[in-house]
């Protein structure tokens, strides 16, 4: 729906509003067991990423070396130029939460991506060994607030 299109909806039905700010909150992994941990925030036109996993297979996956989160759905949407990724947070260094960030940034549009020092350090070492270069931001927790889009 395009802009004018929502904004004669919220005129005809002023609920409408509330439904278009809502937050959509979606789980591309993580959510059924303690791997893959990936989840999409949207706002709008606008997607804030949290942390970008893998998951290691069980010994009835045969021949799989590595989980994903099933990033399918994030594509169609920023290709189709729906919506925008405005940018990942990681939210600590453990590898269901960093480690899918080689196989999967590539894929994506370029967009900011922040941690606090140590995880930054680690993510961007990954993607070093992985031949992409480091482009993790650091964060501390005294530089105060940072803007990704609504976010």
């Amino acid at each position: 729906m395009d802009k004018q299109a929502v904004e004669q909806k919220q005129k005809n039905n002023p609920s409408a509003k509330a439904a278009f700010d809502a937050v959509k909150v979606l789980s591309l992994g993580g959510s059924e067991d303690v791997t893959r941990n990936m989840y999409l925030y949207e706002y709008n036109d606008e997607i804030l990423i949290v942390d970008c996993g893998l998951g290691f297979p069980d010994e009835t996956m045969l021949g799989v070396d590595l989980l994903l989160p099933d990033i399918s759905y994030l594509l169609d949407v920023v290709k189709s130029g729906k919506k925008k990724i405005v940018g990942m947070v990681l939210t600590h260094g453990h590898e269901d939460h960093i480690g899918g960030i080689p196989f999967i940034l590539p894929q994506l549009p370029r967009f900011p991506v922040y941690a606090s020092p140590l995880t930054a350090a680690l993510a961007n070492e990954k993607l070093l060994d992985f031949g992409f270069p480091a482009s993790i931001k650091t964060v501390k927790f005294t530089d105060g607030d940072i803007k990704l889009g609504h976010f």
